[in-house]
């Protein structure tokens, strides 16, 4: 078994937030539909092979896949000596009656990002915080509004990757830690943007300043032990060349959904 800091993966591509820049291009309401079938056969090429001390189940918002609660029970199953994860906004906790229990169960702790600082969004952020309470849920805070960084130029059709050709200088100043390992589609990706792009190139026609990106070649579930091994040890590769070189805060814009 191969030791690895974490591993986390989507379990939804959508979000009932729509927020600018965003690492996983969530806010562009992807098609693909994720089922629990679909993860587990994910999940089963690897964890036999690797054991993350943290992985994560994010998104997207997680809890917009109905099948959550089955989801969790099934990710602890399958990675039972991880530390066990889940990643949301909170806006949607209310949905899942019996989720307060699973996640005691299954020992899996809430991380609730917090996006916006407004009045009428720490209200109803308040009330969610309030209600984790009152049921005993082993929850933190994300604050990430605070570090909101752009990490791609423009939107939509006309997305594009930074161009500072400094690969290592983004790597120092990588925007997802380091330590955003994704698994998709079996595979496992060097960080969030990377994997998704993927789902861009679905959807819209990219300039072609992203073909070199997307022909990123994720480590397969065929690989070897020694090519495991040298993938999670890789840092700076050409690939951290689409984010900036230096980070910038930018002001963060959020739509939200009830």
């Amino acid at each position: 078994m191969i030791s690895i800091s974490s591993l986390e993966w989507h379990v939804n591509h959508n979000c009932n937030f729509s927020c600018s820049s965003c690492s996983d291009f969530s806010n562009y309401k992807h098609d693909q539909k994720i089922t629990l079938e679909m993860l587990e056969s994910w999940y089963a090429p690897w964890h036999k092979r690797i054991l993350p001390k943290t992985v994560a189940l994010v998104g997207g918002e997680p809890l917009l896949n109905k099948q959550i609660e089955p989801i969790i029970i099934s990710a602890r199953k399958y990675w039972p000596h991880s530390e066990l994860e889940i990643v949301t906004n909170g806006w949607l906790l209310l949905r899942y009656k019996n989720l307060p229990t699973i996640l005691k169960d299954t020992n899996t702790k809430l991380y609730i990002s917090k996006h916006y600082d407004s009045k009428e969004y720490n209200q109803k952020f308040n009330q969610i915080i309030d209600y984790v309470e009152s049921h005993d849920i082993n929850y933190c805070v994300y604050n990430n509004h605070k570090t909101w960084f752009q990490i791609y130029q423009d939107t939509g059709t006309e997305v594009l990757p930074f161009e500072d050709n400094d690969p290592q200088s983004s790597w120092n100043n990588c925007p997802t830690y380091q330590d955003c390992l994704q698994l998709y589609d079996s595979a496992i990706w060097k960080c969030p943007p990377i994997a998704y792009i993927n789902l861009m190139s679905k959807k819209y026609k990219l300039n072609s300043k992203w073909d070199r990106y997307l022909k990123y070649q994720a480590l397969q579930p065929n690989s070897s032990d020694q090519e495991v091994v040298a993938f999670f040890h890789r840092k700076a590769e050409d690939v951290c060349g689409m984010c900036p070189a230096k980070l910038k805060l930018m002001k963060k814009e959020v739509e939200w959904q009830n």
